[in-house]
């Protein structure tokens, strides 16, 4: 017979089972320690802690061997969960905006989080139109009459569904520091019209971060930050190093988490003279896009030390100090890559080689098992077919 504590942890568990799982592992562990049955099953799924997990995890996904071109990423379970997660392509979009940015002296500086439940938007189509064009188009109104016309307004925007706070979105623009008291209360003063509660703003609306220094080491912090919500499956192709293609979740450091289920059209973007089709007019292609798959020349704002030179500016200031620092250890990882580029270049090959094999019997497999299935549904409809003809007889 179960005591109150073992009783209580098994009908949490059955809850947790009965609602996807929406727990996390500390209270998913705990609700496994009971002593029915409903906290039996969870733990045969789920083990019964998370060193358990993470041995599993190990064997079934090895770690790779360190790579210097990538952050180390261990693989975790919870993040394979339900939810709308970032594609491959939309990162590189997103990556190739802020590089292209920079390429023309713009450096988005700001991170600003919404909270839309907080204003009484709940669906979260109604939440994107607002921040399209409640909340956007009047913020480039009011930046086009504070900023000089040779600097436009930039954005983009990631959309997520947390726990707490519900369905939210995380924004990265540039603005000059000297306007920022300004922006700060034309943001709050701009959500506050965009609300649909009566009253002030809730403190937790909106939160914005625009520390003075670094501001180019941040604008990367950010993005990475916003693309949290990668897919752990999303690869790139890579010409460098001895992997053709390169997994976007080791290009980021920041711990992976489920973005949730987002049900409006689009869950990220870039502002228009940031986009693919403005980027490729201009001849521009990221680094990203040019399979230089390598955490430490992605984020090294080469391209804004580019900028600087072509308008023949100013690079004994402590940013662009920083930057030529920087530049001789790229070119220096560079050369490197130079050197040894046939063979890695054949090692990549091998690897392709492999891959396609791989697919190529997955597929076979996959056709056997739908052949094997298609015979076992036929002789069961004959089956069929003979005891009803037998009935009849």
């Amino acid at each position: 017979m179960l005591d109150s504590i073992s009783w209580e942890r098994n009908d949490r568990a059955r809850h947790l089972r009965e609602s996807g799982y929406s727990a996390g592992w500390q209270d998913v562990f705990a609700a496994g320690a009971g002593g029915g049955t409903d906290s039996r099953i969870l733990q045969s799924i789920f083990g019964a802690n998370k060193a358990e997990v993470d041995r599993i995890a190990e064997r079934e996904h090895p770690r790779r061997e360190p790579s210097p071109y990538l952050f180390p990423k261990r693989y975790d379970p919870e993040v394979d969960g339900p939810g709308r997660y970032l594609t491959a392509s939309q990162f590189a979009n997103l990556y190739s905006a802020v590089a292209f940015a920079n390429s023309n002296g713009i450096v988005l500086n700001v991170r600003l989080s919404i909270t839309w439940g907080l204003l009484g938007i709940e669906d979260h189509s109604a939440a994107a139109d607002a921040m399209r064009y409640e909340f956007f188009k009047h913020l480039q109104d009011w930046y086009q009459h504070k900023v000089p016309d040779d600097r436009p307004f930039v954005w983009l925007y990631v959309h997520e569904v947390g726990r707490t706070h519900g369905f939210h979105t995380h924004i990265l623009t540039a603005i000059p520091d000297a306007l920022l008291p300004a922006f700060r209360e034309y943001v709050a003063a701009r959500l506050a019209d965009v609300s649909r509660v009566a009253g002030p703003l809730h403190k937790g609306t909106f939160k914005i971060k625009a520390p003075p220094s670094d501001p180019i080491g941040r604008q990367w912090r950010g993005l990475r930050y916003l693309a949290k919500g990668i897919s752990t499956k999303a690869e790139v192709p890579s010409v460098v190093g001895t992997s053709p293609f390169v997994r976007v979740a080791e290009l980021i450091p920041e711990t992976l988490k489920s973005p949730g289920d987002i049900l409006c059209p689009k869950n990220c973007g870039v502002s228009n003279n940031l986009g693919k089709e403005r980027r490729q007019k201009a001849g521009f292609r990221s680094l990203l896009e040019r399979g230089i798959a390598d955490k430490r020349r992605l984020y090294a704002g080469m391209e804004y030390l580019g900028y600087l030179r072509q308008q023949e500016a100013d690079v004994t200031d402590t940013v662009a100090r920083r930057l030529i620092d920087v530049e001789r250890q790229v070119n220096e990882l560079a050369q490197w890559e130079r050197d040894n580029a046939h063979l890695n270049a054949k090692v990549r090959k091998e690897q392709k080689s492999a891959r396609r094999r791989e697919r190529a019997e997955r597929k076979l497999e996959q056709e056997r098992m739908d052949k094997w299935v298609a015979d076992y549904r036929s002789e069961q409809e004959a089956i069929s077919r003979r005891v009803k003809e037998l009935f009849r007889l």
